[in-house]
């Protein structure tokens, strides 16, 4: 079984501790918890490239817009499915 398998299932099982395990197997850091303060969100605000920041915002547009396409694309289709057994043969 490939590794990212085992860790997902993994992680599934084991929640948060699996993943604070393997951020300092794989990322050499170790974490006390996966929270994060509403001061150190402020902190990474401030200090960020507003360049930066504009093109992740403009990213994590797209993503919902194509997220959002791709799930009316599906709906569409599923529906159009359905109706498909209804029509009338020609």
């Amino acid at each position: 079984m490939k590794l990212w398998k085992v860790s997902l299932k993994d992680v599934r099982a084991r929640g948060d501790k699996a993943l604070i395990e393997y951020t300092e197997k794989f990322d050499g850091v170790k974490l006390e918890n996966l929270e994060v303060t509403e001061e150190e969100i402020k902190k990474a605000f401030d200090t960020i490239d507003k360049e930066l920041l504009e093109v992740i915002q403009y990213s994590h547009d797209n993503i919902k817009k194509i997220s959002r396409k791709s799930k009316l694309e599906m709906i569409f289709l599923i529906r159009q499915e359905k109706w498909s057994s209804f029509g009338a043969s020609y």
